[in-house]
């Protein structure tokens, strides 16, 4: 069984997400006592593939120290959705091991309600201050995946925005503050998906900032994912399986793929070597 577990986690460490896929075959208790057998940045990189529902419900079942490895190894808008899918209680338990980074951030999107704006809203990757220089902001922004960086005050109000093409042509000495927009688009938290879905701004811009009634900025909401959302239905569960048939399968390929690699070498080396080849009688 030890050299079975070794194997898995080995192939698992390699291969996430397939290790993934198969531990939405077993129960929650043999998937989290699985991840607890990686390393941190191991566990992150599976977690990463699971569905939510699947990964809160493992996590749920190991030990909440655990999450503190793990925590650091995880963007925030992943542990939005695991934990949106506990109860309070094991919520605020999780909660309590999350780096004091990310804790609050993951807080203020919790609070929004099912089927609003904020639900769906995901943290910005980085935000600016109106202070920063153009040089500065081009490395905080570095990060971002979208065409636009919002600017912030001391409180994490929204107070303004600035195209990313901006920061790399522009003089790197000049300041955010002198360059960004103060006319923002921007989405109230509490706001209803039915009327987010047909906000005019879509027509212009591909995402837009989440704030909460005091102006604090959320996060970002995509377009795409405002038009995906909606009823959705119910798949039958996947039959639960043995983790040990789990461990069977992620060794077999580990091995496998161990074995294929020899036997390359093994066939290079009789090519490069004449004398490694051997002739009938």
């Amino acid at each position: 069984m030890e050299a079975l577990q070794t194997l898995a986690v080995k192939y698992a460490s390699k291969h996430p997400a397939d290790a993934a896929r198969r531990l939405e075959t077993v129960s929650s208790a043999d998937a989290g006592a699985f991840l607890t057998e990686l390393d941190p940045g191991a566990a992150a990189a599976v977690i990463e593939k699971m569905s939510p529902s699947t990964v809160a419900a493992a996590l749920a079942t190991v030990d909440p120290t655990v999450l503190a490895g793990v925590a650091e190894h995880l963007p925030v808008s992943r542990w939005v959705l695991v934990l949106r899918c506990l109860a309070i209680e094991e919520r605020e338990t999780m909660m309590a091991y999350l780096p004091s980074k990310t804790a609050p951030r993951v807080g203020r999107l919790l609070r929004s309600p099912k089927d609003s704006a904020g639900f769906l809203a995901e943290p910005t990757p980085a935000v600016l201050s109106p202070e920063m220089s153009v040089g500065e902001a081009r490395d905080a922004a570095a990060g971002i995946t979208g065409p636009y960086a919002y600017v912030v005050d001391d409180d994490h109000r929204l107070i303004g925005v600035i195209h990313r093409k901006a920061l790399a042509t522009s003089d790197p000495r000049a300041r955010v503050g002198n360059l960004m927009s103060a006319q923002v688009t921007r989405i109230p938290s509490a706001a209803p998906l039915s009327a987010v879905r047909d906000h005019r701004a879509w027509f212009e811009f591909d995402q837009l900032p989440v704030v909460d009634g005091s102006g604090v900025l959320l996060g970002m909401i995509r377009h795409r994912n405002v038009r995906s959302s909606g009823p959705t239905h119910q798949t039958a569960p996947i039959s639960q399986r043995p983790l040990l048939d789990t461990f069977l399968e992620l060794g077999e390929l580990y091995w496998g793929g161990l074995t294929s690699v020899v036997a390359a070498m093994a066939d290079r080396r009789t090519e490069d070597d004449p004398r490694e080849v051997h002739h009938d009688a």
